[in-house]
C-alpha cells in the first residue's frame, strides 16, 4: 500500500541540485554548532541530511529530518568539525540531490566552570575506624571534562590534600586515631583555562574512632 504523499510517478530530485548553504556551519556555543541549508523544493516533500565529516569526538550527523537546519550540540570547545548537507524527496524513489559544499566551524575555548558551582557533597567525609577517611563529592559536569581536589583544613597530624584527581572520592589512610579532620572540595575543568569552580564546598569534618586496646593473653 502506498503511504499518502508518496508518488509513485516522481523520478526527479528535489531543487537546488546540488544543495547549497543559507547559514553555513557557526559555533554558538563551546559545545554547539548551527546550521541552514537552502529549502529545497519538490512536490513529493523533501528532508535533509547533514554529515559531519571531521570524525573529530562529539561531532554527529543529524539523521534524515524534515527541517533545513540543524544543530549539533555535545560537541568539544577548541574544535573544527565540517560539514555537508544533502536532500531526498518523500517519494517512493526517494530522490536524492548531490550534497553541499563543505563547511566548517571551529567551537571557542571552555570559558565555563563545571557545576555544581560552588561544589558540594555526594557522601561527606567519613571515618573507617582509627586511621582512615572517606569522602565523595557531587559528580560535577563540565564539555570539557573535570577533576578534583580536596583540600584538608585542619591542620592535624596525619591529614593532607588529595591533589588533583579525576575520580570524585578520595579516601585517606595511615590517620592519627581519635583524631578530627576536616576537608573542603573544589573542581576545575580539563580545558586550556582550566576553569574552576567559584568556590568550595562547605567544610565537613569526620573523625577516627579510638585505637582499640587489646589486653596480651595470659
Amino acid at each position: 500500500v502506498l503511504t499518502p504523499g508518496r508518488s509513485l510517478t516522481d523520478t526527479t530530485s528535489p531543487t537546488p541540485n546540488p544543495l547549497t548553504w543559507v547559514n553555513p556551519p557557526t559555533a554558538t556555543s563551546d559545545s554547539s554548532i548551527t546550521m541552514r541549508a537552502v529549502t529545497a523544493t519538490d512536490v513529493s516533500g523533501v528532508e535533509y541530511y547533514f554529515t559531519e565529516t571531521s570524525g573529530n569526538p562529539g561531532g554527529s550527523d543529524s539523521g534524515w529530518q524534515d527541517r533545513p537546519i540543524y544543530t549539533d550540540t555535545g560537541l568539544y570547545p577548541s574544535t573544527t568539525y565540517s560539514y555537508t548537507v544533502k536532500a531526498r524527496d518523500k517519494s517512493i524513489k526517494r530522490n536524492e540531490i548531490a550534497g553541499s559544499s563543505l563547511a566548517a566551524a571551529t567551537t571557542p575555548v571552555d570559558t565555563t566552570s563545571p557545576t555544581p558551582n560552588p561544589m558540594t557533597w555526594d557522601s561527606p567525609p567519613t571515618a573507617l575506624g582509627d586511621s582512615r577517611i572517606s569522602m565523595t563529592a557531587t559528580t560535577a559536569t563540565d564539555v570539557s571534562g573535570v577533576e578534583y581536589y580536596f583540600t584538608e583544613t585542619s591542620g592535624n597530624p596525619g591529614g593532607s590534600d588529595s591533589g588533583w584527581q579525576d575520580s570524585p572520592t578520595f579516601t585517606l589512610t595511615n590517620l592519627n586515631s581519635s583524631t578530627t579532620y576536616s576537608y573542603t572540595v573544589k573542581a576545575r575543568d580539563k580545558s586550556i583555562n582550566r576553569n574552576e569552580t567559584a568556590g568550595t564546598s562547605p567544610v565537613a569534618s569526620a573523625t577516627t574512632s579510638i585505637t582499640d586496646t587489646i589486653a596480651p593473653a595470659t
